[in-house]
């Protein structure tokens, strides 16, 4: 369960959306309720002294992608026991962050590092965590969904060299180009079982024909569609089949959200 792949979002601007939203959830948070200490301050200065929790919890998510971004590129996969801690990790180190603006001339609190981490952090934090994953997976689900609505249903005509030798399918259908020597090998999907044919051509010469595939080794394209999981950071599993993928293509791979585990 916990080493399942999950869909992980690495761009920016998504993710700091995310971060956005859990800064403006815990202001409105503390001024509308005013929990702890904070309830026994005035509506008006509430208003007022909350934006600085809720900036501090902004800047320390935006601190967290790069940081994200990176453990990704390390693993080469993101599972559910990543996420998990990575959403732990958010939380032990934003409340340093936290307490040092509660000490601030501006809060002024009274509460030590301890009284402050057990009686405001901990129950706040608790609340706020169920926000942060739903913020995480519902940016991974609209960037699974954008991909899927991005795919070409559209058909494709490979030809070897001989003029008779064509092949004609979906794009969707077409699972992996390899280079075997003075041929190129198809491999394929027919009612969902994967077939291979071989055609008298250059892998550079056939992937004019099909720009959707993507280089992942000098002697493979695949299609991004059939992306299951990194097998491990050399090795994509596709749908019925799996891949080489060379260190020269990887970084550019781990950059596309096409080859995020869904």
């Amino acid at each position: 369960m916990l080493t399942r792949p999950i869909a992980l979002n690495l761009k920016y601007k998504p993710q700091l959306l995310v971060g956005l939203g859990i800064g403006v959830w815990l202001y409105l948070f503390l001024v509308l309720i005013g929990p702890f200490d904070s309830g026994e301050l005035s509506l008006r200065i509430r208003t007022i002294l909350m934006i600085g929790y809720g900036l501090v919890f902004f800047g320390s998510y935006a601190l967290l992608i790069p940081f994200q971004n990176w453990l990704y590129g390390r693993w080469g996969k993101w599972t559910l026991r990543n996420e998990l801690a990575l959403v732990s990790f958010f939380c032990i180190y934003s409340l340093p962050l936290i307490y040092l603006y509660y000490k601030t001339d501006l809060v002024n609190g009274d509460y030590s590092f301890f009284d402050f981490s057990l009686l405001i952090y901990c129950p706040t934090i608790t609340i706020l965590i169920p926000v942060i994953v739903a913020g995480r997976y519902f940016v991974a689900y609209l960037m699974r969904k954008n991909d899927e609505n991005n795919l070409s249903e559209a058909t494709v005509t490979l030809v070897g060299d001989n003029k008779l030798d064509i092949l004609k399918l979906s794009i969707s259908d077409l699972v992996a180009l390899e280079a075997a020597n003075n041929y190129v090998a198809v491999h394929y999907l027919i009612d969902g079982q994967l077939q291979k044919k071989l055609l008298r051509n250059s892998l550079r010469k056939m992937q004019a024909s099909v720009p959707e595939m993507v280089q992942v080794h000098r002697s493979y394209l695949v299609n991004p569609r059939h992306f299951i999981e990194w097998k491990d950071g050399s090795t994509l599993g596709l749908t019925q089949k799996t891949v080489p993928v060379s260190q020269k293509y990887k970084t550019s791979l781990l950059d596309m959200n096409a080859f995020v585990p869904k």
